[in-house]
């Protein structure tokens, strides 16, 4: 088997050592003035990338990439039940609220939707150009800071507080009226390449249900070399001219019904040798979707999906994903498949609904219907009961207050995601979600997400994909305690396997690369706080006593070694601090580790690393068990036993465990020695905890542990407990 190395899977996930990792864009920490050592250059992240956009209309976007480089587009809130779609073309996502639809793509440049753009922009702005329909016309425009005018062209930028504030005009008003004495609002566009074939003109024209011109953002592709043509044009009273090479082309859109459905689908395959024009008829759209459930649900969003792939190995392949999304009155009607079908479609009907009585039972339910292949004349109907359906049981622990909590789960089909942030509705939260073959599903918890008075979020807690077998039931317990650093596990039903800690080789390139979020819990991923514009969080690196690092961010990430470096030794610090609001105490985490590169081992031919040739670190890694804990990460008084889970990174069980030492703070200044049983990778400290007094209310633990070939761990949680009563 030859490896493929990770840095060409992870498809840009964004996430750097140290300085990216699980903290979002829209509240990405400003970058240091030097934040790395010239001898260590930062790559693409090994995990997941996730990111909360601001969309022009001040609406908000977690847009994600996990680690097979599968893209989710999920929007954050219920606004998105008024009307959202979602086109991913190449390396653009754009995603487009109802409201802004009329003027999308006339007016207003598809790049200033595109979520990708978006997170690489942060807390930054977007520099466009203004130009007006006079040199008489106002100089305001809705959601645009204007810094210079001379005529009818201005200067000007778009941020997070400009894009709000289009959003309450948008409440008031159309996006027509808004955008009357505007005529385009630009994003300086980029020089394009030269085309290496003669071309010819492809005229594309759209039509709506009543078969008069209608404007609409048309994808256009090759469907043999999409080499030779591949694109998106906004069309100006229903027609648009590009130029493209000879071959056979088809045309994918989506087209407001005008009664508030909406139209999407393809056009036939059409083969052009000469200027010809293809037309998308709305009135052609004869197909749709719908799925049943086997419980009491009110649905509250719904999201229908086309995903188109074209290519070869030989001449490279591009994919097109159309999406349009609302609530469940919205109808999508879908062109049939006519005529040849180069490549892969897959139809997809997400839906996401809540129980009519949550006061009894809070539960949701999540239905990921798909059909691959030609797309049927007619209704096509999706059941959804136990055979097809798993069930995840989530409890939230360690905050009072969970109006403020954000939780989404996302289920991916195909190459692409689909879900809905909302709070969770209370501590517990049942989900009923689709579940088989080609069906997979993550989710991430924020305990506190705010826009007033500045970004934040806090409490970060991500699942890993899976993919449970239909009828089967998990358990999650969100945000319990202690909060440690944890080397993401990777299991046999871990669907992409990334080495926890690797150094990678591929020719003369040397990689490293690591997973070890703070703040976790005993069963998900965490990672640092953020409060607009700072994190909480910071990390080093050492090779040998070399310090490659030094500074804000968290372990999550790879990075290219320094030339030449051949160290012995790899150390590595990590703190993080969650405090305030809604947290009942102050938690801070500061772990080091370090192990020596010689006690390095092969890494199992299916796990994925900075290179072809892996070798495992065995890192050393604790989890926590503590039982008797109440919903405020609280233990009461008395004696109580703290269970040690000792592991290696690589390994099943650790091996070679030589010391195991602990101390014990009751007041966060003195710390005792506390007593450990146990032998092995299996450690027990027993505390006796006193009674809560002032001064007396939290409890820090201390644990130091070695290994026979060298490595070492040692982890200070501060307030890791609270003490009950």
């Amino acid at each position: 088997m030859t490896r493929k190395p990770l840095l060409a899977l992870a498809l840009g996930a964004g996430a750097i050592l140290a300085a990216g990792g699980a903290v979002p864009a829209v509240a990405g920490a400003p970058a240091p003035s030097s934040p790395f050592a010239a001898r260590w250059t930062p790559s693409t992240s090994t995990a997941a990338s996730s990111s909360i956009v601001t969309l022009p209309t001040g609406d908000l976007v977690r847009v994600t990439r996990d680690a097979q480089g599968r893209l989710s587009l999920v929007p954050l809130g219920i606004w998105a039940r008024q009307g959202v779609e979602k086109m991913v073309i190449g390396k653009a996502a754009y995603v487009v609220p109802r409201s802004i639809r009329p003027v999308f793509g006339s007016v207003l440049d598809p790049a200033l939707f595109d979520a990708n753009a978006l997170a690489a922009r942060g807390t930054g702005r977007t520099a466009v150009t203004i130009t007006y329909a006079s040199a008489g016309a106002a100089t305001a425009v809705p959601g645009v800071v204007i810094t210079s005018r001379s005529g009818t062209k201005g200067i000007g930028y778009v941020d997070a507080s400009s894009s709000a504030a289009l959003g309450k005009a948008l409440a008031g008003s159309t996006a027509w009226h808004l955008f009357a004495h505007v005529t385009r609002v630009q994003v300086p566009a980029k020089p394009t390449a030269n085309p290496s074939w003669p071309m010819v003109t492809l005229t594309i024209k759209v039509l709506d249900r009543h078969g008069n011109p209608t404007d609409a953002f048309v994808g256009y592709y090759n469907v043999n070399d999409p080499n030779r043509g591949v694109g998106a044009t906004p069309t100006f009273h229903g027609t648009a001219k590009v130029s493209v090479a000879a071959g056979t082309y088809q045309l994918i859109t989506s087209v407001d019904g005008g009664d508030g459905s909406f139209v999407m689908g393809t056009t036939p395959e059409t083969s052009i040798t000469g200027p010809r024009e293809i037309v998308f008829d709305a009135r052609k759209a004869t197909a749709t979707m719908r799925a049943s459930v086997d419980r009491p649900m009110t649905p509250l969003m719904a999201d229908t999906t086309l995903l188109r792939s074209v290519g070869s190995p030989d001449s490279g392949f591009a994919t097109f994903f159309w999406s349009v999304g609302g609530d469940a009155s919205t109808v999508v009607r879908l062109t049939p498949t006519v005529g040849s079908l180069h490549g892969d479609q897959l139809l997809s009907r997400n839906v996401v609904g809540v129980n009519p009585d949550s006061v009894k039972r809070n539960y949701r339910v999540l239905t990921a219907n798909a059909i691959v292949g030609r797309i049927p004349n007619g209704v096509i109907v999706r059941r959804n009961d136990r055979t097809n359906m798993t069930t995840f049981q989530n409890r939230f622990v360690g905050v009072k207050d969970y109006s403020s909590a954000m939780f989404a789960r996302t289920i991916y089909t195909g190459n692409f995601g689909s879900g809905v942030g909302l709070p969770p509705g209370g501590s517990t939260l049942t989900e009923y979600v689709s579940a088989g073959a080609g069906i997979s599903s993550e989710a991430e918890l924020n305990q506190y997400f705010s826009f007033d008075p500045v970004f934040t979020l806090k409490g970060l807690f991500n699942s890993s994909t899976s993919a449970p077998r239909p009828g089967t039931v998990t358990s999650d317990v969100w945000g319990q305690a202690p909060l440690h650093q944890r080397f993401t596990p990777v299991t046999p039903q871990t669907l992409l396997k990334i080495c926890p800690a690797c150094l990678g080789a591929d020719g003369s390139y040397r990689g490293f690369n690591v997973q070890a979020p703070p703040l976790s819990d005993r069963q998900h991923g965490g990672g640092i706080d953020f409060v607009d514009p700072d994190n909480f969080g910071s990390v080093t690196i050492k090779a040998d006593n070399t310090v490659l690092y030094d500074g804000p961010g968290q372990l999550t990430g790879g990075s290219e070694l320094p030339s030449r470096a051949n160290p012995k030794v790899i150390s590595m610090s990590a703190s993080a601090t969650r405090s305030g609001y809604p947290f009942p105490r102050t938690t801070k985490m500061t772990t080091a580790v370090s192990t020596k590169v010689s006690a390095g081992f092969p890494a199992p031919k299916d796990w994925l690393c900075n290179g072809t040739t892996c070798t495992v670190l065995p890192y050393l890694g604790l989890d926590y068990t503590a039982t008797g804990l109440d919903s405020l990460n609280a233990l009461p008084s008395g004696k109580r036993a703290i269970s040690l889970d000792i592991s290696q990174v690589g390994r099943a069980t650790a091996q070679g465990i030589t010391s195991v030492k602990a101390w014990v703070s009751y007041d966060g200044r003195t710390w005792t020695a506390a007593p450990v049983a146990g032998s092995g990778a299996a450690r027990t400290i027993n505390l006796t905890i006193p009674k809560a007094a002032p001064g007396k209310n939290t409890i820090g633990l201390k644990v130091s542990v070695t290994d026979a070939a060298g490595s070492t761990l040692t982890e200070q949680i501060d307030g890791a407990f609270g003490i009950a009563g």
